[in-house]
């Protein structure tokens, strides 16, 4: 919709109105003519679309799309398969097999999977040394990357508090202690700000414009300032004491 401007020579303009309108622009006229003092309306013309075509009905906005409804079971991975037998004593005799009717259940099963690492001992006199095999990639300390990665996902995405993290995974068998589950969130992080290190060279690189904003936040009880820096691709974040000047220029080498 349009304000459009009262003048009688545009002929669209008259072409647009209805009668109502017209009596309206009549009246305007009379105030012409007379000097009556008459209030303003000002006429709302619909101008989207070719002329004279109103697009105001749902129906010609909005054109509906077939919709195909998928299975959601194709999409399910099966873990494992599961044949189930008829008693056959609950079968009569003249009873013929008929092959199978497949139904699939999704569960989940939470287990530990406490492992003893044998590690292989050899020790050489000549070099006095001693050798030790290592254990497998991403295991280190007492506790294994599935652990790890379950705490991250529950702290971070989960938006859980590390009491009830704890209570979790002590409920499934784990021996941890509040000081482990806090370490294990806090130290040894270095892959993480490396992968955050090359998000953010990737995003800088990936646009010509970047989008830079911050926001109060309280870190030890103290106040300082959450920046975002972002395009339509990526976004990082940046906790530092103030947002001055420097703090913003200093945006592009965050983790770098």
């Amino acid at each position: 919709m349009l304000i459009q401007c009262l003048d009688g020579d545009n002929p669209l303009f008259w072409a647009h109105l209805d009668q109502p309108h017209r009596r309206v622009l009549d009246t305007f006229e009379i105030h012409d003519l007379t000097g009556w003092s008459l209030p303003f309306y000002p006429i709302f013309i619909p101008i989207s679309g070719p002329l004279g075509h109103n697009a105001s009905s749902e129906k010609e906005r909005r054109q509906s799309k077939p919709h195909h409804k998928s299975s959601k079971q194709a999409k399910i991975p099966i873990d494992r398969e599961v044949v189930l037998k008829v008693d056959p004593e609950q079968l009569p005799a003249d009873a013929i097999f008929k092959g199978y009717e497949d139904v699939v259940v999704q569960d989940l099963e939470i287990r530990t999977d406490h492992v003893q690492f044998h590690k292989e001992k050899y020790y050489s006199p000549g070099q006095k040394r001693t050798y030790l095999a290592p254990l497998p990639a991403g295991y280190h300390g007492q506790f294994g990357p599935k652990v790890r990665a379950w705490v991250v996902a529950m702290y971070y995405a989960g938006q859980m508090s590390e009491p009830k993290i704890l209570e979790v995974l002590q409920t499934a068998g784990l021996l941890m202690s509040a000081g482990q589950l806090s370490n294990m969130l806090i130290k040894d992080q270095e892959v993480f700000h490396a992968e955050r290190a090359n998000i953010l060279q990737a995003g800088l690189e990936s646009a010509p414009w970047q989008h830079l904003d911050s926001t109060g936040t309280r870190v030890n009880g103290h106040n300082q300032h959450c920046h975002v820096l972002c395009n339509q691709l990526y976004t990082v974040y940046c906790t530092l004491p103030s947002k001055d000047r420097m703090s913003m220029r200093s945006a592009p080498s965050w983790g770098i």
